[in-house]
């Protein structure tokens, strides 16, 4: 049978070239094989980075959600804190109105006509300056009056009172002698106001302190000129506003006290007026003493203040503002209750002024 014929008689060419065909792919197997691994690489690449970029957007978004969260706090802490202050202030303000109304209902039933006088005139004053200074004239008013009233009292009386009410009456009195300015009358030379002489002259006991000051400069510590080891120690700690400053501050103050003889340690409890007791605790009051010294609001406002920031100067004024604020409230109702007292008393007993 010839070559390239089956025995049906057909050519075998046909077949040849399918067998060709199907041959070439599994010539091409292995730059098959290396793009595959490429491909895989390529994927297995593409998907790490995505895994990458997930992660960091997670921890990105709980970081913003962290902050909103912090500010959120933060922002709703001081709305209620400004609220807590307005409305204690205005607690403040109403308390000081209810009390000015019983103090003038009191003196309606006495049959206080003078003051009554003064509290229309301090209504008076309230049309022309504002609420806020009629309610400072009527307390100024009543305090003048309620001392008028309870002035010359033969029962024991507390100093401070006393020394109020006598204010209160010297005030009145030069109230009463207030003139006019005075005036050149005819050729009279001009008015010329003497100046003001200091007295130069020292008394024995100043003169003889120098005296034993020039004799024995050292018999005092805390008066001698040449300053100690002590002071020259203590000016190389600073004090300072900055972040951690207290802490290092306390913790240099310790490590030179620790560092001083048990001598040094009384003369420096001697100097700053604090007890010795014993080391420890000797330690702790000399720390306590030079941290208030440093860092007290009240007297190293001014000094400090340049180098605060600016959300600390605004913190620190508003709360010396109200502190003031307080205490003035404090000491005025302090006042004004105790002549209260002391008026529903008397008016009790059917005493007469």
């Amino acid at each position: 049978m010839p070559t390239g014929q089956t025995r049906t008689g057909r050519s075998t060419s046909g077949g040849d070239i399918f067998l060709a065909r199907r041959s070439c792919p599994t010539d091409s197997g292995g730059d098959r094989g290396d793009s595959t691994e490429e491909t895989n690489a390529l994927m297995r690449e593409y998907f790490v980075q995505m895994a990458e970029e997930r992660r960091e957007r997670v921890k990105r978004e709980r970081e913003e959600e962290r902050r909103r969260v912090e500010d959120e706090a933060r922002r709703a802490k001081e709305t209620r804190r400004a609220l807590r202050e307005e409305q204690m202030l205005r607690y403040e303000e109403e308390r000081d109105i209810r009390f000015m109304r019983i103090l003038r209902s009191e003196f309606k039933k006495d049959g206080a006509g003078s003051t009554d006088r003064e509290i229309y005139k301090a209504k008076k004053l309230a049309r022309t300056f504002g609420r806020t200074d009629a309610l400072i004239e009527e307390k100024e008013c009543l305090r003048i009056s309620i001392a008028h009233r309870t002035f010359g009292m033969k029962e024991a009386e507390d100093e401070e009172l006393l020394a109020f009410r006598k204010h209160a009456a010297k005030l009145d009195l030069l109230e009463k002698r207030k003139r006019g300015p005075d005036l050149p009358v005819g050729n009279s030379p001009p008015i010329v106001t003497p100046e003001k002489k200091f007295n130069t002259r020292l008394s024995k006991e100043a003169k003889a302190r120098i005296d034993a000051l020039n004799s024995d400069p050292l018999k005092e510590g805390g008066m001698s000129s040449t300053p100690t080891k002590i002071d020259l120690s203590l000016k190389h700690i600073m004090a300072s506003w900055e972040l951690g400053s207290k802490e290092r501050f306390e913790q240099d103050c310790h490590d030179f006290y620790d560092a001083l003889t048990i001598d040094e340690l009384k003369e420096a409890c001697r100097r700053e007026k604090v007890a010795y007791g014993n080391g420890d605790k000797a330690i702790k009051r000399l720390i306590t003493r030079r941290f208030v010294v440093a860092y007290d609001p009240s007297s190293h406002y001014h000094l400090h203040r340049a180098s605060l920031p600016g959300r600390v100067k605004e913190w620190l004024s508003r709360k010396r503002r109200i502190l003031q604020f307080r205490n003035r409230r404090n000491q005025f109702l302090k006042t004004i209750l105790s002549e209260v007292f002391v008026v529903a008393t008397n008016s009790k007993l059917g005493l007469n002024y």
